[in-house]
């Protein structure tokens, strides 16, 4: 029996649950998630939310999707590494750091230990290995038990889906209210369903708009060259300007009065992908990708 070790810490806000462990050989595909995924979830049979994968992001020279979760403006990437058949998460704010989501590489009789902030932890076993039908044919899923008696009792991973309680675990702790997810779309396309709930589509939503108000945060030119105007909406109070490049270190950070324009140099900038995050004078907040050439 292996064992693995799993560690959940809270990313950029959210509670997500990270696992970290070592490789096993697992004789099955694996196959990536679609740009466009989407995920309803039933939080506790009373509040249900929608999660979604953008299309591809090019950060610290991998391929990322970054992930949207409805009203919440936190910055979640998801790498997939298809050999390994691995799945990690990552922060674009602060440091840049990875941490593995899931490993579908694991066989039945592998212990895995999982820590849940602030609940403590749990420690458990891989029961089987079957597949899940879908709309894409058969993918393999994954099922763990709990050797204890805490919450969850049991998971379920499945290759292309997620966790059937919830893809990635955002503000899910041990004990908490049950996650359940409902139905998962792709590219509009419904690939798994619980067969009890009422599934809706949730809009498919591109990434500009996602990127939340863009319409209200004026960046011209974009793409850069040599300098850009960054106009701030509303006509009163100060917004707090954020620029990140893709490694998710701070390039600049200043304030800017509402509803006023300020021109910026990227002369000494490198040439790539930047985003700009502000956050306004109620707390809102407005982000926006600069390209510099």
């Amino acid at each position: 029996m292996g064992m693995k070790t799993f560690g959940a810490l809270r990313f950029a806000s959210l509670g997500t649950i990270l696992f970290a462990f070592s490789l096993v050989s697992f004789a099955q595909s694996y196959t990536p998630f679609i740009n466009h995924s989407q995920w309803f979830l039933a939080e506790n049979g009373q509040k249900f939310d929608w999660y979604h994968i953008g299309r591809d992001s090019l950060i610290n020279g991998n391929a990322l999707h970054k992930v949207f979760a409805a009203g919440l403006p936190t910055q979640v990437f998801v790498r997939e590494d298809v050999g390994a058949q691995q799945v990690w998460l990552a922060s674009a704010l602060g440091n840049w750091t990875e941490r593995l989501l899931y490993d579908f590489s694991v066989q039945v009789g592998d212990t895995v230990e999982l820590s849940f902030v602030p609940s403590g932890s749990a420690s458990f076993v891989v029961t089987n290995l079957d597949s899940l039908n879908t709309a894409m044919g058969f993918m393999p899923r994954i099922s763990l038990d709990n050797l204890g008696s805490g919450n969850p009792a049991q998971l379920r991973w499945t290759v292309g889906v997620g966790e059937e309680r919830h893809p990635f675990y955002l503000d899910y702790i041990a004990g908490s209210a049950d996650f359940h997810l409902i139905c998962n779309y792709q590219n509009g396309l419904k690939l798994f369903d619980d067969g009890f709930s009422t599934c809706q589509n949730p809009p498919i939503v591109g990434v500009e708009e996602a990127e939340n108000g863009m319409e209200r945060l004026k960046v011209f030119p974009n793409p850069a060259q040599g300098v850009f105007s960054l106009r701030t909406p509303g006509k009163k109070g100060v917004w707090q300007v954020l620029v990140i490049d893709i490694f998710g270190k701070e390039v600049l950070k200043f304030s800017q009065k509402a509803g006023t324009s300020r021109m910026i140099s990227v002369q000494d900038w490198a040439i790539g992908l930047y985003l700009l995050r502000l956050t306004g004078p109620q707390g809102d907040i407005l982000q926006k990708k600069l390209r510099v050439q």
